[in-house]
């Protein structure tokens, strides 16, 4: 299990394999633990918005229970509150 946080969130769990996809989507290191700067955490969540929209019509297509862009929603809203309260995000 990768488990994401910030100050100002709940603690957001995710299976290995899932969190590390998320990790390589926001353009980081797959490494656990790991961290963000306040300041890295913007360009983080644009590139993960940006795989993402990229791959929904990839999905549209496959016969996935659950979409990744669904699984990302947690993350996402971890991110803007960090990113709102100027934190860092870590993952471990």
């Amino acid at each position: 299990m990768i488990t994401f946080s910030t100050k100002y969130h709940a603690d957001i769990p995710m299976f290995d394999a899932v969190g590390k996809q998320f990790l390589t989507l926001m353009e980081q290191s797959e490494r656990v633990p790991g961290a963000l700067k306040p300041e890295q955490v913007a360009a983080a969540m644009q590139s993960l918005q940006t795989a993402l929209s990229q791959r929904e019509e990839v999905e549209d297509s496959e016969d996935e229970k659950v979409a990744l862009s669904t699984r990302a929603k947690p993350l996402l809203e971890l991110l803007q509150s960090a990113l709102d309260n100027n934190e860092y995000v870590q993952w471990r």
